[in-house]
């Protein structure tokens, strides 16, 4: 053999070597980048995990919130359907009343008038478009009879009752999210 061919040959065998190194350090690099992108991978999934955890456990939330507010509302239509059929009646028996158009005493009925435009009022202000620019004052002066009151007890306490259902259903909710947040 000659010198070429050996010097050659020798080269040869040292740059194979060179990139069987370079070829080493490559799949090492590759070998660690894989593992970094595999350990992201892992905690991006135990991210999605905890979303997806807290996701329906808040959809699950707001399907009982619904549950229990249409309970609510149904219960209230219910009550408000037996208050009107209650007015028919009512009106019904007062019809022949003798004393059903007396005039309640006028500082009572001024009381009574002025707390219901009040109360009627205060709930209609957070509607701007319910307010009447040009009303300055609640309407005073009107007669209010016995049977006017006795028409006006029954929707009152309807409405109460509804309220207080509506109140209800808002703590019971709460108190099964309270529930489900201590477990």
């Amino acid at each position: 053999m000659n010198k070429w061919a050996i010097g050659f040959g020798l080269f040869v065998v040292v740059g194979i070597i060179f990139t069987g190194r370079q070829g080493i350090n490559k799949i090492d690099q590759l070998n660690e980048h894989v593992g970094k992108l595999t350990a992201e991978n892992t905690q991006l999934s135990l991210d999605i995990d905890k979303k997806s955890a807290e996701i329906t456990e808040q959809s699950l939330s707001f399907h009982r919130a619904n549950q229990i507010s249409g309970d609510a509302y149904r219960r209230g239509i219910i009550q408000r359907a037996a208050t009107e059929e209650r007015k028919i009646e009512y009106k019904t028996l007062l019809k022949n009343e003798p004393t059903c158009d007396l005039p309640v005493p006028q500082s009572l009925s001024d009381r009574v008038l002025n707390n219901a435009y009040r109360i009627r009022a205060s709930a209609m202000r957070t509607h701007p478009e319910n307010l009447n620019a040009t009303s300055t004052a609640n309407p005073t002066g009107r007669v209010l009879t016995y049977c006017d009151l006795a028409l006006w007890v029954d929707p009152l306490l309807t409405d109460l009752e509804t309220a207080n259902t509506q109140l209800g259903a808002i703590e019971q909710f709460d108190e099964e999210r309270n529930r489900e947040k201590a477990h």
